[in-house]
């Protein structure tokens, strides 16, 4: 087996392969993407981990809004 490594893009579904591997047309290949990019999923676990960690008296008192600024109108 050998492995080979490049960078793409994934336009509608399709991954670019270098031209050099162009005539690799009709082999059985086996692909590993990797991303940069954490899954959504995995943001969204982060956020809800970091919730878990607020004090117990977390906005214990409620939203202490600032008054309204009264501002000219042009």
């Amino acid at each position: 087996m050998q492995a080979i490594e490049f960078e793409s893009i994934l336009h509608n579904g399709h991954l670019e392969i270098p031209k050099n591997y162009h005539n690799w047309e009709g082999r059985h290949v086996k692909v590993i993407l990797l991303s940069d990019e954490q899954p959504a999923e995995q943001k969204a676990d982060a956020v809800f981990r970091l919730l878990s960690e607020l004090s117990d008296d977390f906005m214990e008192q409620g939203r202490q809004q600032l008054p309204v600024q009264m501002r000219e109108t042009y």
